[in-house]
């Protein structure tokens, strides 16, 4: 026989994993990697089209700048992705700019995952 305090308990435990798998940003299961693949293909317009970093983080906020720009840094050595700066950088807004990641001696705005 099950004590009561013991099935509160196990109710309220329950609730709080619910809660907590509730609130968790979209997209955060799976490695950063597989994320970035994932939101990559949900945020592209077509198959190749270039994603803005700056969208990209905004929707890992779950990951610091620091684990973002790591993250960017592998992918950009991973065959079939590539990031590279903002041809026209009078198009970028601040917001842009801040979500740069440095690679290369350059800033660099924008991702796109090709299938290989």
């Amino acid at each position: 026989m099950t004590r009561p305090n013991s099935t509160h308990r196990a109710v309220r435990e329950a609730e709080a994993e619910t809660r907590t798998e509730q609130a968790r940003p979209a997209g955060t299961h799976g490695s950063p990697a597989d994320r970035a693949r994932a939101l990559y293909w949900e945020l592209a317009p077509s198959p190749g089209d270039w994603v803005s970093l700056t969208t990209l983080r905004q929707r890992m906020p779950d990951l610091t700048r620091d684990e973002q720009d790591a993250l960017f840094r592998e992918l950009s050595r991973t065959p079939g992705v590539a990031i590279t700066p903002q041809t026209d950088q009078r198009v970028l807004t601040p917001a842009d700019r801040v979500a740069a990641v440095h690679i290369g001696g350059k800033d660099k705005h924008q991702i796109v995952f090709r299938e290989l």
